[in-house]
């Protein structure tokens, strides 16, 4: 059974139906689209992807009992797909079912593909005037033995006027899985988020996020995709300024070693004038692996006074790793201020030297080069619960490379 076919033993929605019909009528994603142009599909065109067995799915609940968290954490999981309940009695929760049609429309193949075969999804909600101080994790657990398994959470953000709220959405487990993840934001007024998007897959695994966010006036977010483990990650982020004075500060860091591949699709859109956007992607490519970086900015008609920066970093640790970046700016306005910009390079021969003329070995000097490319990232996160815990996750992998 491949993902075109879908999973039968899911239950059927007219929302699921509609998007199936959708579905129908978009094409099998090849590097012959311009979105697709750096990455080949087989490993999921050609998998026989399942939802998970009721035996799975207690194994892997009891599995993930047993990882440690975060103890300031706010947890919420899902286990195999299924939402499993959270940690902390201050979230407001709710079914999708109350959503308009718009609310979850997406002309992503991958958008709708979660649409047609929903594994679970609910709405979170900070009401107007709340400040989250702690950070609000949503974990995504995959471990299956039997099958290799498929799953397409979806999930709807709405931040009231003047809140603010941290939040932290990580994706791992083991065994071979497809996790299709999609989440869609909605900022009001003044109000205030950082995010993070980390994944740690398993070495089998393909991870798909889309990430929307839609700022209203005057709406401030910071943003940040992460993305250290895994056979093929992806994430797709779209931020709508659709109020004057909105704000984000977008960030991406990818390591990629072995054969993996991590892509980084970014849509950025200035609807309306006065706002400001900002992107930093980094990428620490080993071995034969692969990092794409594609960001598109649009400023429309009529959005004076933008102002939009664009830089992909890419650091090579092997003459046979490849980064493909493709840096985007469509303006259609007068009076603004757009700039954008890549660099692919290997670590500077100088600086290696000079720390091996200070006692230290190439493989050494090599790591904390590495590790202060890819730090610089993390250096933005401001909540320090967040910050410390991808410190830590960070330095681990950049431990385990084979430099």
């Amino acid at each position: 059974m491949n993902l075109l076919n879908g999973i039968e033993k899911l239950k059927s929605s007219e929302r699921s139906l509609q998007a199936r019909r959708v579905l129908s009528q978009l094409p099998w994603p090849t590097r012959q689209q311009e979105e697709w142009r750096y990455t080949n599909l087989d490993f999921l065109a050609k998998t026989d992807w399942q939802p998970a067995g009721a035996k799975d799915l207690a194994a892997a609940k009891s599995e993930y009992a047993l990882l440690a968290q975060e103890p300031k954490f706010k947890t919420l999981c899902f286990v195999n797909g299924v939402f499993q309940g959270y940690k902390g009695s201050d979230l407001s929760l709710r079914p999708l079912s109350g959503l308009s049609e718009s609310e979850l429309n997406s002309k992503d193949f991958f958008g709708n593909l979660n649409l047609a075969w929903m594994s679970e999804g609910f709405v979170l909600e900070i009401p107007a005037g709340q400040s989250m101080v702690d950070p609000i994790c949503i974990d995504f657990y995959y471990s299956s033995e039997q099958v290799a398994l498929a799953a397409h959470p979806l999930l709807v953000v709405k931040i009231g006027e003047r809140s603010s709220a941290r939040m932290i959405f990580r994706t791992f487990g083991k065994g071979t899985y497809f996790s299709n993840v999609v989440a869609k934001f909605h900022l009001a007024k003044d109000s205030q988020l950082e995010f993070v998007n980390y994944q740690s897959n398993s070495s089998t695994a393909a991870s798909f996020s889309q990430i929307e966010f839609n700022l209203g006036e005057s709406a401030s977010l910071r943003s940040f995709d992460v993305s250290i483990k895994g056979k093929l990650n992806r994430e797709k982020l779209e931020i709508y300024h659709q109020g004057a004075n909105s704000n984000s500060q977008s960030y991406g860091l990818y390591l990629t070693q072995g054969q993996s591949q991590s892509d980084h699709y970014t849509n950025i859109e200035h609807r309306v004038g006065h706002c400001q956007s900002q992107q930093l992607y980094k990428g620490l490519l080993a071995d034969e692996s692969k990092g794409v970086f594609n960001g598109r900015v649009l400023i429309a008609h009529g959005a004076e006074k933008a102002n939009s920066e664009q830089l992909n970093k890419n650091l090579l640790l092997s003459s046979k790793a490849e980064a493909d970046s493709k840096p985007q700016l469509e303006i259609l306005a007068d009076d603004v201020k757009a700039t954008h910009g890549s660099t692919v390079g290997q670590i500077d021969a100088d600086e290696i030297f000079y720390l091996q003329s200070r006692g230290i070995s190439k493989a050494q000097a090599i790591q904390i080069l590495a590790q202060g490319f890819a730090l610089e990232i993390l250096s933005f996160v401001q909540n320090a619960e967040m910050n410390s815990y991808l410190k830590r996750e960070l330095r681990e992998v950049l431990k385990g490379l084979d430099l």
